[in-house]
């Protein structure tokens, strides 16, 4: 651009100072053309100004730069685009001193007034006496870039103050295994000043073991690099024991991966360490305490299977006989029936009652133990309810007539199946209704009431008997636990209401109760409603 400046300035001069038609024309033609194609194509904003820094000429990269038209340029005071009259001041005094300036770097504003970094390279134009003509130069736009490397700059003092203040060491090495940075929380961890540490080699700072580790690791991932993968090696997790100046050690968990050239081949290690030594005691704790609580556990494991086999057999042992008994008892009153009115007829329907009583007793007793182990299943069918609580009804009735009680049913018209245990849900309904007569005194009102709610049915069994207490109503379904005025009354284990419970459970269901002292109770609990297409199951 120098060297067509300055044909284009030596022939201007000729045809100004001679005034005679050059010697040839063509050639000054071909040179005024190549000039401006140059000129007026060149990325950079080219422009020419008289000694008073008037323009005389600018390109149309100038033009987009600064947002002028042609017409606002020409004549336009160049200084007026200096940003900064500092800058002014300096290109100046280069400009006077040495004639010429190269990548002189300031801010430039344009015809809106938006401030742009630029670099700058200008010529002083002389004439052929060596007077100041004006000057020549481009100009390059460098915001773009200024703007990156102070984001770069910015970014890397950001960095350089988090790895000087995180409690983690943050390092570096070389592929010699050679400390190349350390951050100054080395000094905390390890005791050591950043000098001290960048001096230390890795068997200096780990233990053996742990320096194993590092080792085995480092060369592991090294191996891989080097196969040349496209998958190479991420980052690496390890935790080791390191050695502090004063000899003590801590432990700590370090990640680490491959710092990389441009053609991916590894230079070095980049790592974070963190003293984990106070979580590695707590963890180290809490696997001590797991495995005795696992111990503890297998222990009552144990002693709830033995307990099971205990129970087990001596159901065993007690429903042998007393099967015995009820089938010898039955055949006594059968020869004994044809003495009516015999007081021994009398003694053995006591004895057979009671005999069915301790055989109910018998199989609560198992149900309560086996409950919640493998050896207890459901067999689940698709269910309708309404002939099932019928049933029941009938052939309670009677026991509720004896004490002049009314049971009454209350189902609606339509409701759905559920899928359930015919003799569990049997189990559950006896409970229920024979403790309702048992607990409401004579004349009393009883009901059973089906109904639907969301996704469930709901079974209630409603008496007006004496009610329960609030605090009574928090522990009845707990094994063994009786209502304290009823225990003089009312024989049993306590255990009915807890079985229950626990098979309703086992239905995905939930079990109740709503109680006011003199007003009644009414226990009640939920079923979940089956899909009409369900086929019949057993629970596993």
């Amino acid at each position: 651009m120098k060297f067509i400046d300055k044909t284009r300035a030596q022939l201007m001069r000729e045809l100004v100072e001679t005034r005679q038609p050059p010697t040839n024309l063509d050639a000054l033609k071909e040179s005024e053309e190549k000039y401006r194609t140059l000129f007026q194509e060149s990325r950079d904003a080219i422009f020419i100004t008289t000694r008073d820094g008037e323009l005389t000429d600018a390109n149309q990269s100038y033009l987009d730069l600064f947002g002028y038209t042609r017409e606002e340029v020409l004549g336009l005071d160049v200084r007026q685009t200096y940003a900064n009259p500092d800058d002014r001041l300096r290109f100046q005094q280069e400009m006077e001193q040495k004639g010429a300036v190269r990548d002189f770097e300031l801010k430039l504003q344009k015809k809106d007034g938006t401030e742009l970094d630029c670099l700058l390279t200008a010529t002083v134009r002389r004439s052929k006496d060596g007077d100041v003509l004006g000057y020549h130069g481009f100009i390059r736009n460098i915001t773009e870039r200024k703007q990156t490397e102070e984001a770069l700059m910015e970014s890397e003092r950001r960095y350089r103050l988090l790895a000087e203040n995180v409690t983690d060491i943050i390092w570096t090495i070389d592929m010699n295994l050679q400390f190349t940075y350390i951050s100054p929380s080395v000094t905390h961890l390890g005791g050591y000043s950043v000098e001290e540490a960048m001096g230390k080699t890795l068997e200096e700072i780990l233990t053996p073991a742990s320096l194993e580790v590092a080792t085995k690791a480092f060369a592991e991932d090294l191996a891989i690099a080097n196969m040349g993968q496209k998958d190479l090696p991420g980052e690496r997790l390890l935790e080791l024991e390191q050695i502090r100046k004063d000899g003590s050690t801590r432990w700590t968990e370090v990640k680490t991966t491959f710092l990389r050239d441009p053609d991916g081949r590894p230079v070095g290690i980049l790592g974070v360490t963190r003293d984990i030594t106070d979580r590695k005691y707590e963890d180290e704790k809490l696997q001590k305490l797991y495995q005795v609580e696992k111990e503890a556990h297998e222990e009552l494991e144990r002693e709830k299977e033995q307990r099971l086999q205990f129970i087990n057999a001596l159901a065993h042992e007690l429903k042998t006989p007393l099967t015995s008994i009820v089938a010898s008892g039955g055949l006594l009153l059968e020869e004994m029936e044809k003495e009516s009115q015999s007081p021994r007829v009398r003694l053995v329907e006591n004895i057979i009652r009671s005999t069915n009583k301790l055989e109910d007793r018998l199989s609560e007793l198992l149900d309560i133990a086996r409950i919640g182990t493998l050896g207890f299943k459901l067999t689940f069918e698709l269910l309708d309810m309404r002939p099932l609580l019928q049933n029941m009804v009938t052939e309670l009735l009677p026991v509720a007539n004896e004490k002049r009680q009314s049971l009454t049913l209350d189902i609606p018209p339509s409701i759905p199946i559920v899928k359930a245990d015919r003799q569990r849900l049997e189990q559950v309904l006896l409970n229920l209704l024979t403790n309702a007569i048992k607990f409401t005194g004579e004349d009393g009102k009883m009901q059973v009431r089906l109904t639907k709610k969301d996704a469930d049915l709901i079974v209630e069994v409603k008496d007006d008997g004496p009610g329960i207490t609030e605090e009574e109503q928090a522990r009845i379904f707990q094994p063994y636990y009786r209502v304290e005025a009823d225990r003089q009354r009312f024989t049993g284990l306590g255990l009915g209401l807890a079985v229950s419970k626990q098979l309703v459970e086992l239905h995905g269901g939930r079990m109740w109760v709503e109680s006011e002292l003199g007003k009644g109770s009414t226990f009640a609990f939920s079923l979940p409603i089956a899909e009409q297409e369900e086929e019949s199951a057993t629970n596993p």
